[in-house]
C-alpha cells in the first residue's frame, strides 16, 4: 500500500483508520487524527490546519455509474439528471454545486450512493475510480454501468495537522526517493493486476457490457 510504503521509507510509524470521507477530512482538520490521506491543493482554504506533503501521491479519477446504458462524458452532460457524490470529495463537490444539475444528493460512503442508485432517487453517481474498484463485486451483483471515460483528474496529497508539521520534510524525502526508485509506481501496477486476477475484474465488466467507452 502506498501510504505504508512512505511512513516505512521515512521511518515514521503508522496506524491507518479507515474513515467516511467527509469524517476523515474533519478528523485531520481538527487534530483529532494526525492527518488525511489523499486531499487535493487547496483544500487547506477550507481547512487551515492541514498542511500538505508534496509531491502528489495519488490520483483522484472521477467516473460515473448508473443503471442505465447512457452515461455521461463529460460534466455539461449532468445538467438534466439527478447525480449522487459522497461528501468530502471536496473539488468535486465544488465542481458540481456550480452546475446546478437536476437534483444534487450527497452521502457519506459509495453503499450509500448505491443504495441510492437501487432506489431511482438519482440517475447518476460521481464516484473516484480507484475507490469504486474495491467494490467491483458489490456494483457486478447490482448490475451497474460503469462508463470508462474520466470526467475530472486531480492529483491528490497526504496532508498533516499542523500539530505534525515537523515531519513534512522527512515524508517529502520519503516520497521523492519512493518515486525515483519506481517503487509507488510499482504498487499501483500490483493494484490494478490483484483486480484483475479477482473473480469479477474489469475484463469480466467489459465482456458483460457493463463497463462503456
Amino acid at each position: 500500500m502506498t501510504l505504508q510504503a512512505i511512513f516505512e521509507e521515512a521511518q515514521i510509524p503508522l496506524e491507518i483508520e479507515l474513515l467516511p470521507i467527509k469524517r476523515s477530512l474533519l478528523n485531520a482538520s481538527s487534530g483529532i487524527t494526525d492527518g488525511d490521506a489523499a486531499r487535493i491543493l487547496g483544500v487547506n482554504e477550507y481547512f487551515p490546519s492541514l498542511y500538505a506533503v508534496k509531491p502528489a501521491i495519488y490520483e483522484m479519477n472521477v467516473i460515473a455509474l448508473s443503471y442505465k446504458q447512457f452515461i455521461p462524458k463529460d460534466f455539461s452532460d449532468l445538467e438534466k439528471y439527478n447525480v449522487g457524490l459522497v461528501r468530502g470529495m471536496k473539488v468535486l463537490e465544488v465542481t458540481m454545486d456550480k452546475l446546478h444539475c437536476k437534483s444534487l444528493i450527497k452521502v457519506d460512503s459509495h453503499e450509500q450512493l448505491i443504495a441510492l442508485l437501487a432506489k431511482n432517487r438519482i440517475d447518476i453517481a460521481l464516484v473516484d475510480k480507484e475507490a469504486s474498484f474495491l467494490l467491483l463485486n458489490y456494483y457486478h451483483k447490482k448490475g451497474i454501468f460503469f462508463r470508462e471515460t474520466t470526467l475530472m483528474i486531480e492529483s491528490t496529497y497526504l496532508h498533516l495537522h499542523r500539530k505534525n508539521i515537523s515531519l513534512i520534510p522527512k515524508l517529502n524525502k520519503a516520497i521523492h526517493d519512493l518515486k525515483k526508485r519506481g517503487v509507488l509506481a510499482e504498487i499501483k501496477k500490483e493494484f490494478y493486476k490483484e483486480l484483475e486476477n479477482r473473480d469479477i475484474s474489469l475484463d469480466k465488466l467489459r465482456e458483460e457490457k457493463l463497463w462503456l467507452k
